[in-house]
């Protein structure tokens, strides 16, 4: 079997395996360096998301489990708007009731999102893929026999090795930048809709809870395009950049009207 693996889409691979898990560290680092941000809202975020994360697993499994298509995708985006922008709600009327700094809902964001972003970030397949690309390069489907490279494939035949291995030889050193930037922008988003909400808590103003509720719904439709409408994960990433940026925006105009006085 003769596929060719090309040294830049495997050096990109290894970029983005090693770059997108440590995302939410980096952000936190930064974010606590640059504004002294406490630990506490961090760790609220951490924990809220453990409890929503299960929650939503659970109506997942009781409203999902015979849909199909389209319908799926629709519910499971809107399972997700409901609990993690609900569940934000909750935080900051409930627990959260002492913090009067917006600050302290990016602080939150962080928290909330760097878990999720942890448990299912597309950087581990990366990271998966680039020590398949690597062994492959340096003795082709050979290298899977025996040693190391051997667990990567443990319990597939040789038909399935070779499917790893060719969708591994698909990707793009080009698809591994888009993917870094929408990891990137996706952590950036959760500390967004944190902070829509936090906005709507404090200036009880329902907008707010409802741009995040809607922006967080059309975020997790986007990929759904790629399955049952044909385009390309290129093409849904750009499309899920695009709404991320505009996502961005959005908080920013917020953010920009609150940012020198307690909500």
């Amino acid at each position: 079997m003769d596929i060719q693996i090309g040294l830049p889409a495997t050096l990109a691979m290894g970029v983005c395996g090693a770059v997108i898990p440590l995302l939410p560290v980096l952000l936190w680092i930064v974010w606590r360096r640059r504004t002294g941000a406490a630990w506490l809202p961090l760790g609220v975020g951490v924990l809220a998301y453990l409890f929503i994360g299960a929650a939503r697993g659970v109506a997942r499994l009781l409203f999902l489990g015979s849909m199909g298509g389209w319908g799926y995708y629709l519910a499971q985006a809107l399972l997700a708007g409901i609990f993690e922008e609900g569940g934000r709600w909750l935080v900051f009327t409930k627990i959260m009731t002492r913090q009067d700094d917006p600050r302290e809902a990016v602080s939150y964001g962080i928290g909330h999102g760097g878990l999720e972003h942890l448990l299912v970030s597309e950087g581990w397949g990366y990271l998966y893929g680039f020590f398949v690309a690597m062994a492959y390069r340096s003795g082709g489907m050979a290298a899977f026999a025996d040693g190391l490279p051997a667990l990567l494939m443990q319990g597939l035949d040789d038909a399935a090795i070779g499917e790893v291995v060719q969708g591994v030889a698909e990707t793009s050193a080009v698809g591994c930048v888009l993917m870094l930037l929408e990891s990137a922008g996706s952590l950036a988003v959760q500390c967004c809709w944190s902070v829509l909400v936090y906005t709507a808590v404090r200036r009880s103003d329902m907008r707010w809870l409802a741009a995040a509720f809607v922006t967080h719904i059309a975020a997790d439709i986007v990929p759904a395009l790629h399955f049952q409408s044909g385009l390309t994960v290129p093409e849904t990433t750009v499309l899920r950049l695009l709404l991320e940026a505009g996502i961005i925006y959005l908080t920013y105009r917020v953010w920009k009207k609150t940012r020198d006085t307690a909500l």
